[in-house]
């Protein structure tokens, strides 16, 4: 199935989950995005992940809860995807975040070399006096790889 239209799959209704939450992990590991990510440094697999109740929880962030399904308001698969994402990036190293910035920063203004200027706070890349929104990258990042498949 397109990952486009598995982003539109509801997963909660009125009477609650309308798929199971192994098909929703399904789902969710099928996409080479969120596989890596839900992974951190290896790639995930059902052995690293688990769901308590309505959390899915890693072994690779503490067992922290990376998603929740909500009962209280209509869930798409793409809404669960965007939370991993979301997550994933409060979550990630100075490292990562300098690397996935880097490459979106070369993408879009040309080449960087290693005199680049990065600071970085928790939300903030400063790429060169340029402030740029982690979030925002790390969305344009997914889009271009998600192009070169």
């Amino acid at each position: 199935m397109n990952y486009k239209k598995q982003d539109t799959i509801k997963i909660t209704g009125p009477n609650g989950l309308r798929i199971e939450r192994d098909e929703i992990l399904k789902i969710l590991l099928g996409d080479k995005i969120i596989f890596k990510l839900l992974g951190g440094k290896h790639s995930a697999n059902y052995e690293d992940l688990y769901w308590d109740d309505i959390d899915l929880v890693s072994i690779y962030y503490n067992n922290k809860t990376i998603v929740t399904i909500s009962y209280d308001q209509p869930q798409t698969i793409g809404d669960l995807k965007k939370n991993i994402i979301d997550f994933c990036a409060k979550n990630m190293t100075f490292e990562q975040r300098k690397k996935i910035a880097l490459k979106v920063f070369n993408k879009i203004c040309g080449n960087y070399s290693n005199n680049t200027d990065v600071c970085l706070s928790n939300d903030i890349i400063i790429i060169n006096g340029a402030p740029l929104f982690f979030n925002d990258i790390l969305d344009y990042y997914n889009r271009l790889q998600e192009i070169k498949k």
